[in-house]
Parts: structure tokens; sequence; C-alpha cells
């Protein structure tokens, strides 16, 4: 792969609804589905379309932000489950209040093995469910794609892109944003570089 476009998708009914995200599953709301159109009218300006593949988290908020995106591209989608946001298990469908009464304390140590909540993947797990979807992507041998996820998820892949080791994320992250998209690209010398982080300036 030479290039990776991440979209973060756009605002969907837990964001209002005081939801916690995770496995939660809500659709766009209608200020969502604009902000898709807007991203993908940006991307279509911006990219040769016939070049890239459309890849996307199977979470009804993704999946709609890609059926937005897909339709200004001209593109098809491919689901893959890989690329949910990370599970956070009884939080499931909780707000986001019930969430911080039952979050497990962090340590300051071991965050990577720390299970948050009853149920939850711990980042180690997340990562490696992030990893082998991306394996999967790039033993298929495309060379651009654009995947629609999670704000969780981007972080884990700007860190495998740029071969940064998951420890990292011990003391430090990526921060994404709603409608937000991330360019991880191979430049003149074919390094890879993270060239744009989450960029909403496409957004009105």
């Amino acid at each position: 792969m030479d290039e990776i476009i991440l979209m973060q998708h756009c605002q969907s009914e837990h964001h209002i609804n005081d939801l916690s995200g995770g496995w939660t599953d809500t659709p766009l709301t209608e200020l969502g589905r604009s902000q898709a159109k807007q991203a993908g009218n940006m991307l279509k300006n911006e990219i040769n379309t016939s070049e890239f593949k459309l890849i996307t988290s199977d979470l009804l908020r993704a999946f709609q932000t890609a059926e937005v995106i897909g339709d200004c591209l001209g593109l098809p989608i491919s689901v893959n489950k890989k690329f949910r946001e990370r599970n956070f298990g009884r939080a499931t469908g909780k707000t986001k209040e019930w969430f911080k009464q039952h979050l497990i304390p962090i340590p300051d140590k071991g965050r990577l093995d720390h299970i948050p909540i009853e149920g939850a993947e711990t980042l180690r797990e997340f990562n490696h469910r992030i990893i082998t979807g991306l394996e999967e992507v790039e033993n298929s041998k495309l060379s651009k794609i654009i995947i629609v996820t999670h704000g969780g998820v981007i972080p884990m892949v700007i860190l495998w892109w740029l071969r940064f080791p998951l420890e990292v994320l011990e003391n430090s992250g990526f921060a994404s944003r709603v409608g937000g998209i991330t360019k991880l690209q191979v430049n003149f010398d074919d390094r890879r570089i993270l060239s744009i982080l989450s960029d909403v300036s496409h957004l009105q």
C-alpha cells in the first residue's frame, strides 16, 4: 500500500443522546449525513477515485458514512468488522455517565492490558484486531484505500503505518475528530508519513 485515507464517521445519534461509543450501534443524524456528503465531495475533488477501494466498519454510523461517501465517489463498499470501534463490554448502549461511574481506574503502568469495563477489550487486544484487518488488506495487494472507521481505530492505524510500537500509547496518542480525514502516504523517498491528521476544513 502507498496511501491510506482514514475517515472518522460523522455525527451519530449516540453523540447527541449522551451514549457511550464503542459497539453502541446508532445511525447518523441528519447533520451527520450532511457532513458525510461534504467529505465525499471534497475527496471527489482531491483524489483519482478509480485508484481507491472503499472499506468500512460494519457499525451503522460508519457504514452510513461510507454509503454517502461511496455515492459521491462512485465506489462500492467493502465491509470489514475488524475496523469496528473498541468493544467496551457492559458499557455498550449505556450513557457516558454510566461509563464514568463504572470505569475501573487506569493504572499508572500497564494501560495496554487494562480492562476498563467488565467485558471490554484491552488496548492490546483492540490493537491486534485492527492490525489483523490491516494485514488482510495489505496482503490483498491494494495500493490505495479509504477506510471509514472510528476515533479509537485511527490511532492504531497510524501506529501501524509509521511502524511505531504499541507502547507509545502508554503515555501518548493521536486525537481524531468527528468527520475528520487523516492521510497516510508514502513520500518521494519511500518513507511512510502522516501527512494530514483529522482535517475537518471541509465541514461547514
